[in-house]
């Protein structure tokens, strides 16, 4: 859902007490930063523009075109520092079309506009396709086009591909199906030249970084950072020096560059996502997986229990949103506001983790009553009903509620429910600790269930009206505390299960890791056999080339061979007499 009230302004539910208007951060304009007056000054209060912009300030209709600039900041893509702005973008600008030249341009197989011509970058192939769904490929699909007039880009090559060709070729494959329900991406003329664009910027960034493997999902990040950036036209021209009546080729020129500039940080901070051999490590995409299933595990015990008994792994879903950060989950618009607050954090990985464990619980119920086809259809097709202002909200109260919680327990030396009574709800908390909105006594899974029973006892109490009321408070107030006791019991099972479940995930962590460790000792052994067997092999080789040099050996009898000794010509071997010897037998030379 938007994050816009209907006449277009930001939700009051959003904003904090540091929230300020982007605008008047951005030019300048006095504001109370952390309750004492800012100068104006030549700096932009970076501290303020994180808090505004994870607030959902940027949503707002009349600062939403201050977001591209917002996003350059936040990511320290350009200095804090106004008047050098102009200066920095010139040097992001010198050195990406640098690149380009070196590395793409400068390529025999690469023309440009032949490429574009041909029908390489015709996104609108795909436009009646669903961004979940590949559609069909077009270096293999026997329908590749309407028009048979438009070529693949295997076929405009005309020749063996190079590695490079090929990288080229397999990034326009998924680049045609980025967004390809946006407008943005496929109306034309527009459209091949944004193609273009992505394709380009990734190309550079896979050549930089040989030593992290292209793979489809990058095109779905890269997506939107240009749909961000290319709203951002009249800010570039200012920052580019570019007179507003010229041609916009040099400003979309500017804007490919910067956005080449953000997609470097964010795929630089993601690149242990994909690489394999850092799967299992805490910050590799398995790792990541884990860590949401354990929290979702840690705060709704009885939730996890249940998609752990059905059979829903975590990978089954959050594969997806993680390498794709969740792009593929909501609308751009959606997706862009979660963005805000990921670009806003100074704990980027913290706040997606806490983003999907939120996105999770705020399906509980639908995914409490399903069976395993509705718990994937759910997670994997995630419903568009659900306010992104909420979620974003949710998670950073669990997050500030769990570190609340965490360092009361670490300084008072107690249990995590007393540490929980300390500390108190928090609004926005969904589940927490096993416990519904953070609040010990009313245990995750049972609101209808209490409801229901304070209903049943009240009723109790009003038929007992007109007797004694000593004697009805007692027998109300037993009831309530048999309900508590039984309450506190089904809360402590549930967290011993919980205890149970992390326990087995950690020996099957273990287990993999054991049988890896085995694997790779006998991969070990093998190859030291090899080696092995190489050696022997050269040496006999070896000896063999030393006594063909020697002359022919002719052996008779019994042979030469003994206590791994040979011996030519005179002399004896094994006490033998005559010419030779070696064991009663006779050598000729």
């Amino acid at each position: 859902m938007s994050s816009l009230a209907a006449n277009g302004t930001e939700r009051s539910s959003t904003t904090t007490i540091n929230s300020f208007p982007v605008s008047e951060l951005i030019h300048g304009k006095t504001v109370l930063e952390g309750g004492v007056p800012a100068v104006a000054g030549h700096q932009v209060p970076l501290a303020s523009l994180r808090a505004s912009t994870s607030s959902g300030a940027l949503s707002n209709e009349t600062e939403h075109e201050l977001r591209p600039l917002a996003w350059l900041l936040l990511s320290e893509c350009i200095s804090n520092k106004r008047d050098e702005w102009r200066a920095e973008c010139k040097v992001i600008d010198d050195e990406y079309w640098s690149f380009v030249s070196e590395l793409l341009d400068a390529e025999p197989w690469w023309n440009e506009q032949e490429w574009v011509e041909a029908g390489c970058f015709d996104g609108c192939r795909f436009a009646s396709t669903r961004s979940e769904s590949p559609g069909p490929d077009p270096e293999t699909s026997s329908d590749k086009s309407s028009d048979p007039t438009k070529m693949t880009p295997y076929q405009v090559i005309r020749a063996p591909p190079t590695p490079e060709a090929f990288l080229l070729c397999e990034i326009i494959k998924d680049v045609l199906r980025t967004h390809p329900d946006l407008s943005f991406y496929i109306s034309p003329p527009h459209s091949p030249y944004r193609l273009l664009t992505l394709t380009r910027v990734l190309y550079v960034w896979s050549r930089l970084n040989g030593g992290v493997k292209y793979v489809q999902g990058m095109n779905e990040v890269i997506g939107v950072v240009f749909f961000v950036m290319g709203h951002g036209n009249q800010w570039f021209k200012d920052l580019g020096g570019i007179d507003t009546d010229a041609d916009d080729a040099r400003t979309a020129k500017l804007v490919e560059s910067l956005t080449y500039k953000v997609t470097t940080w964010l795929l630089n901070s993601m690149v242990d996502i994909f690489t394999p051999s850092l799967d299992d490590d805490s910050t590799g995409v398995s790792g990541r997986i884990s860590t949401i299933t354990d929290k979702v595990l840690m705060h709704d015990p009885i939730l996890a229990t249940h998609l752990n008994d059905l059979g829903c792994e975590g990978t089954f879903y959050l594969m997806r949103w993680i390498t794709t950060l969740l792009s593929r989950e909501f609308t751009m618009p959606d997706t862009v506001r979660i963005w805000d607050g990921m670009f806003g954090s100074n704990q980027r990985d913290n706040y997606v983790t806490y983003v999907c464990v939120t996105m999770i619980l705020m399906v509980r119920e639908q995914l409490l009553v399903g069976d395993f086809t509705k718990c994937i259809e759910i997670l994997q097709n995630y419903p568009p009903d659900i306010d992104v202002d909420e979620v974003v909200r949710r998670a950073r109260a669990l997050f500030r509620f769990e570190v609340m919680v965490r360092e009361v327990c670490g300084g008072m030396r107690c249990n995590i429910r007393e540490g929980m009574q300390h500390v108190g709800p928090i609004d926005g908390v969904i589940m927490a600790f096993g416990w519904s909105e953070g609040v010990q006594g009313v245990v995750a899974g049972d609101v209808g269930e209490t409801l229901k029973h304070v209903k049943d006892v009240l009723k109790v109490g009003m038929g007992e009206m007109g007797k004694d009321a000593g004697a009805v408070a007692k027998k109300v107030g037993g009831n309530l505390w048999g309900w508590g006791a039984a309450a506190m019991q089904r809360a402590n099972e549930g967290m011993e299960r919980a205890a149970e479940l992390r326990k087995e995930k950690d020996r099957e962590r273990m287990a993999r890791v054991t049988m890896e460790k085995m694997r790779e000792e006998k991969e070990r052994s093998v190859r030291e056999q090899a080696k092995k067997k190489q050696f022997l092999k050269q040496q006999e080789e070896f000896l063999a080339a030393q006594l063909a040099e020697l002359g022919a050996v002719e052996v008779t009898g019994g042979g030469v061979k003994g206590g791994g000794e040979e011996e030519l010509g005179r002399g004896g071997g094994g006490g033998g007499e005559g010419e030779g010897g070696g064991g009663g037998g006779t050598v000729t030379k």
